[in-house]
């Protein structure tokens, strides 16, 4: 049985009235499974002792208090308990691991390049985009 990567990418949107931001859905990146991936982004199928990035650090059972977009609450909750290791990593933490020298996919790449378009098209920071992730089996 496989495992595949459910995921979005999320940037933060600044209210124009008030000093607050909250996390929206930025898109949806097609990731084919890369188990390599996986292991960096959260130590899921980790054969060879990756180091992760982002080793669960959302909890499936309290999602909708996560501070994640509804969007990925939902797609969350659609999945239930078939869903696992839920997390996220931001774009300067995928650049970081890029610049450890890493060997990175096609996959991983892909992650970054659609994350600074993000960023380059809602001119943001880097700290304001990451892509939220779950794995099922």
């Amino acid at each position: 049985m496989g495992c595949d990567i459910h995921g979005m990418f999320e940037r933060k949107h600044k209210s124009e009235y008030k000093d607050c931001s909250w996390w929206v859905n930025a898109g949806d990146p097609d990731i084919d499974r890369d188990y390599n991936l996986f292991s960096i982004l959260g130590g899921v199928r980790n054969d060879n002792n990756i180091l992760p990035i982002a080793h669960n650090r959302i909890l499936s059972d309290d999602i909708m208090n996560s501070n994640c977009c509804s969007t990925f609450c939902a797609l969350v909750e659609d999945w239930m308990a078939d869903g696992h290791s839920h997390s996220f990593v931001t774009l300067p933490e995928l650049k970081d691991n890029q610049i450890r020298g890493s060997k990175l996919s096609d996959q991983y790449i892909l992650l970054i390049n659609y994350g600074d378009n993000i960023r380059h098209y809602h001119g943001l920071r880097s700290e304001d985009i990451r892509y939220c992730f779950f794995f099922d089996n």
